[in-house]
């Protein structure tokens, strides 16, 4: 519970205490009731499992409620390093292999439309396109950022990585540096236990009704259906990405560092680029069949890029 909350439950007990102890009556009989019901439920054999540290256990957390499926999947990367030296190569270009994971992410939400959507109105709604979100890291680690590949399934590879290039340009020296600083601006002027309301209402009118908000320099549905963030810089092997409440997509993926390991390919051992794919999902839009099925593809794309994707 933030701030807010406390502050409020707190007035509304002052202001009850003061002007009408009728609530506090009630509430101390069902209070009482409530505890009657403990002693009268739980035997008394069953205490010395309920010690201190487990009413501290039992009281720090509700009941589970959230969504998330989480799951990971490691990828042979070297055909797709070869791509990406070729391509480095021919036209001068810095492609990493973020660019390539938006393009196969992108052609695996248009060929798995249940996770290409958003939730509005306690109904899932599909998108036409499949728009990739990509976290960016400004101010050397101080700041986060996002844009989106609009259209990341059908775009080329050469088109996602110019947009890239652009994109990211802008979001560290350029206009949309800008837009991102004035959009963020009125967030330290609020407590945080209000402007996490706030940022609930904003996510909720442009990435649950699609409506932007020119005024905050915010599109409807800012983050697609899927985000892709690249921690490989950092050293990270294993670590899953949250869901941010302002995103609101079906599936956010973390790409790790990329390592030699040893692996069995055709019954024989070598050494191989590895990297892992850090997925979670949220249950809302699939279930756990569907998204494997949706991660294989993403491998599959991934071990053989240039039988699947369109570079030119």
């Amino acid at each position: 519970m933030n701030g807010l909350g406390v502050c409020g439950i707190i007035s509304v007990i002052i202001y009850v205490a003061i002007h009408n102890w009728t609530f506090i009556i009630i509430y101390a009989f069902f209070l009482g009731s409530y505890f009657m019901l403990s002693a009268i439920l739980t035997p008394s054999g069953y205490m010395k499992y309920n010690t201190n540290s487990t009413k501290e256990r039992i009281s720090s957390w509700s009941d589970p409620d959230g969504p998330e499926i989480i799951a990971h999947r490691k990828i042979r990367i070297s055909n797709a390093l070869r791509l990406i030296e070729k391509i480095n190569q021919k036209t001068g270009k810095k492609v990493t292999i973020t660019h390539l994971a938006c393009k196969a992410v992108g052609m695996t939400l248009k060929e798995f439309p249940d996770l290409n959507g958003h939730l509005s109105m306690g109904n899932f709604v599909p998108f036409e396109n499949a728009d990739i979100g990509c976290l960016v890291s400004i101010d050397d680690g101080k700041d986060l950022a996002y844009f989106c590949y609009r259209d990341a399934g059908e775009k080329s590879l050469m088109k996602i990585i110019e947009d890239a290039e652009t994109k990211v340009k802008s979001l560290k020296i350029g206009e949309e540096r800008r837009k991102h600083e004035k959009a963020s601006k009125p967030f330290w002027l609020i407590p945080s236990c209000i402007a996490g309301i706030v940022i609930e209402i904003i996510s909720y009118i442009v990435a649950a009704l699609g409506i932007p908000l020119k005024f905050l320099n915010t599109q409807k549905f800012p983050a697609g259906g899927a985000v892709i963030t690249n921690v490989g810089m950092t050293g990270i092997e294993m670590g899953y990405a949250p869901f941010p409440s302002i995103m609101r997509v079906g599936v956010i993926i973390l790409l790790s560092v990329i390592r030699d390991e040893v692996t069995v390919i055709d019954g024989k051992i070598t050494v191989e680029k590895m990297l892992t794919l850090l997925y979670t999902f949220d249950h809302r839009f699939c279930d756990g069949v569907y998204a494997g099925k949706a991660q294989n593809r993403i491998k599959e794309i991934l071990e053989s890029p240039e039988e699947f994707i369109d570079v030119e």
